[in-house]
């Protein structure tokens, strides 16, 4: 309705500046007349332009703005908290069950001593600290030390509303990541925020959100990533971040505004149909690394509390 009595209200001041335009110009001969007419109907038109885009954008912000609070409120419950005012050995496993390092990312490993809890916060860090570590018949020595934590214990969900409160760090090569992934196989996973702190940390407060889903054995894994611009002071501030999962379609949510949505057809909807596993981990980014490991900046992505909450009828 509000549409309709802008455009109405457009128009008519249109036509009312043409009428004042044609009166005005009533002495000048007609060669002078079209030519100033339609140089000043061109500025009335711009600037009625301008005027409609200021008057519908509120009206656009109002109408996508999908908040935490009207997620929250639809039966969802608390199923599942961590406030982190100690480390729970019995719902968390540090590092990842399968190895202690990706063998696609050999600059970093996952050690115990980079989680730690303290003042009510888990500090996941990432620094320089070479480990030589065993690999079948072969030994290898890899320089940096990550921390990283999985539910994969305790918990895994099918569906739900996933958040924690993290505070990112803004150096060069960070890699912080808040994610879900398949119980029995991967993909599927569920990327809440990957950021990269990238050649001089600048750029760790764009986010990146990526569903993986598909086959990995069969070679016919995919995946959908999503860059988002979000608040600054994202390094020194804490944000929540976190997503909608239904059996249709994913959101991805930053301090409860809706920053993506991706609606899932048959096919992908098939693929997550999963319980999957909470990770949230600190990393490396190796092409920003300096050439000097040594001087790699020692940092934590900082975790306040992380929370799931389920649909009471699911």
């Amino acid at each position: 309705m509000r549409k309709k009595v802008t455009k109405i209200s457009l128009s008519f001041f249109s036509i009312f500046f043409l009428c004042c335009s044609l009166l005005a110009q009533k002495q000048l001969d007609s060669s002078k007349r079209l030519s100033l007419l339609f140089k000043r109907q061109l500025n009335v038109n711009y600037a009625l332009i301008k005027l409609g885009y200021k008057i519908s954008k509120p009206f656009s912000k109002k109408r996508v703005a999908y908040r935490k609070k009207k997620v929250l409120q639809q039966r969802y419950s608390l199923i599942w908290e961590d406030q982190f005012d100690s480390f729970n050995n019995k719902k968390w496993r540090k590092g990842q069950l399968w190895g202690s390092f990706n063998p696609g990312a050999l600059h970093q490993y996952y050690s115990d001593d980079a989680v730690e809890v303290k003042n009510g916060q888990l500090y996941l860090w990432a620094y320089y600290q070479p480990e030589r570590i065993s690999n079948n018949d072969t030994s290898l020595t890899i320089p940096f030390a990550i921390g990283l934590i999985n539910s994969d214990k305790s918990f895994f969900a099918k569906q739900g509303y996933f958040e924690a409160r993290c505070k990112l760090p803004a150096v060069a090569a960070a890699w912080p990541a808040f994610w879900l992934t398949g119980r029995k196989s991967w993909p599927p996973e569920i990327d809440i925020f990957e950021n990269y702190g990238g050649k001089n940390g600048k750029t760790i407060n764009k986010q990146t959100q990526t569903i993986h889903w598909g086959s990995h054995k069969h070679d016919n894994h995919q995946y959908i990533p999503r860059k988002s611009k979000i608040m600054r002071k994202g390094d020194t501030a804490f944000h929540v971040y976190a997503c909608e999962w239904t059996k249709t379609s994913i959101r991805f949510f930053t301090d409860g505004k809706l920053i993506r949505k991706a609606n899932l057809n048959p096919h992908q909807a098939f693929w997550m149909n999963q319980e999957m596993s909470i990770i949230l981990n600190n990393g490396i980014e190796a092409k920003y690394l300096p050439k000097s490991y040594g001087e790699y900046e020692r940092n934590a992505l900082i975790v306040d509390w992380i929370r799931v909450y389920q649909k009471n009828n699911e």
